[in-house]
């Protein structure tokens, strides 16, 4: 049976007495849940917490963190990325789920004996005071070559691009 044929049959069979009755009824509830929903609505409700376990570490906690490593002599670390793989560098600082109460920052150690890629918690956030190691299956590090190709490393691999950017002006260009 198509749209049009049999659809309003059943209706009728249903309620013979009047003919559109399903369909007031239809709208009847409709209208009676929608006024349980505004009825029920919360006017007042507050803003999402900016401290939600999802949300990013914001830029003081950053900050936080990698001074605290910096300032731990044991770590090594380096001011800032340079021409050197053995160096030791803050790699990369994140939130460290489930809580927002610790980051989770990765440190190259370029300058040991056996480099290797050592992730920590750290915390407590906002003002970390302590971090801890984490390990990988084993109670592992992650092996140096495991790390992202620096862009020193790409400059060295695949020369010709870097040398096309730095290139000397051709004689009589502008």
């Amino acid at each position: 049976m198509g749209l049009g044929t049999g659809q309003s049959g059943t209706h009728e069979r249903l309620c013979p007495q009047v003919p559109g009755m399903m369909h007031l009824l239809r709208l009847t509830w409709a209208l009676a849940t929608l006024c349980l929903v505004v009825a029920n609505a919360d006017r007042t409700a507050a803003p999402p917490d900016k401290a939600s376990i999802f949300a990013d570490l914001t830029p003081a906690e950053l900050h936080a963190v990698r001074d605290f490593l910096r300032g731990r002599p044991e770590l090594g670390l380096s001011a800032q990325s340079g021409d050197t793989l053995a160096q030791n560098t803050l790699f990369l600082v994140e939130l460290l789920p489930p809580t927002k109460r610790a980051a989770r920052a990765v440190i190259f150690f370029g300058a040991q004996a056996e480099p290797n890629v050592t992730e920590f918690a750290v915390g407590p956030l906002p003002r970390p005071r302590s971090y801890r190691p984490l390990r990988l299956k084993g109670g592992r590090t992650a092996p140096f070559a495991a790390r992202p190709m620096t862009m020193r490393e790409y400059e060295l691999l695949h020369p010709l691009p870097h040398l096309l950017r730095h290139r000397a002006p051709r004689a009589g260009a502008r």
